[in-house]
């Protein structure tokens, strides 16, 4: 059963570069709208509690520690794109279920509970096989001047890191 307080949508993608370019527009939306809402916010305090921040390192593994211990990797249903609001999982977790997530959902909670906590992110779309489509999504999180990626789904079983045969960076 979906919460109440949770929207849903369907929209029309296109195929290729400008469905991604779409999708990467609403993740740049809902990390965004992540970033200040109060539950979001209070997760990530709650993930990186006891930790200064002046080690920010500590805080970004601490945020994602705290996620691979609370979800599952699952791909999203054939033929569609999921994008799970952030706070919406966080409900998930709160009522204590186990969400699936695929790497843009991963994406989108990670990078949301880390601008939550002052650090700047950026998304990262690759295509990892020799064909150029893009097919995999993950953020860069900027730790003392240099930009870190951020990929969960290695942690959970999900895809294991390849040659990135094409890359692009869409800031948050």
């Amino acid at each position: 059963m979906t919460d109440p307080g949770i929207r849903l949508s369907r929209q029309w993608i296109p195929e290729g570069d400008a469905g991604i370019a779409m999708t990467l527009g609403v993740m740049r939306d809902l990390i965004r709208q992540g970033s200040i809402h109060p539950d979001v916010r209070r997760a990530a305090v709650e993930a990186t509690a006891y930790l200064s921040h002046e080690d920010q390192a500590a805080e970004v593994d601490a945020v994602a520690e705290w996620i691979l211990a609370r979800v599952d990797y699952r791909p999203d249903p054939l033929l569609s794109e999921w994008l799970q609001q952030p706070w919406a999982v966080l409900s998930e977790i709160e009522r204590g279920e186990r969400p699936a997530l695929d790497c843009d959902d991963l994406t989108l909670l990670s990078l949301s509970m880390l601008g939550a906590i002052g650090f700047q992110t950026s998304l990262v779309v690759v295509a990892s096989q020799p064909d150029r489509v893009f097919d995999h999504v993950y953020g860069v999180v900027l730790i003392s001047g240099r930009w870190e990626a951020l990929d969960l789904t290695a942690g959970l079983g999900g895809r294991q890191p390849r040659p990135e045969y094409r890359a692009a960076m869409v800031a948050v």
